[in-house]
């Protein structure tokens, strides 16, 4: 979150609150999902792949030489996706945070 409040202020201009907001929703979302994964099975290491996933995913997918709306179109849909991946664990698994035994 750092690097969004100093390394994309100036980039993304008056968009800059509205992508800060979408970044934070699928940061949200990861963390959710990565919590369910390691309340289910107990493992960091399964924590850290999902963590690079979507950090390399992000990267891998995301052109370069994008303008600051395309950036903002970009992070909301992404968003957007994580988002419908929490939703669908949450209604798939009740108990979302409760460890299975």
């Amino acid at each position: 979150m750092a690097a969004s409040i100093y390394g994309a202020g100036a980039f993304h201009g008056n968009l800059f609150i509205l992508n800060f907001l979408a970044t934070s929703v699928g940061i949200v979302g990861l963390r959710i999902i990565m919590i369910w994964i390691y309340a289910r099975t107990s493992s960091l290491v399964l924590g850290w792949l999902t963590h690079a996933s979507f950090t390399g995913g992000q990267l891998a997918l995301v052109s370069l030489d994008l303008t600051p709306a395309e950036t903002t179109i970009w992070n909301s849909a992404f968003s957007l996706s994580v988002t419908g991946i929490v939703v669908i664990v949450v209604l798939r698994n009740r108990d979302l945070m409760m460890r299975s035994r």
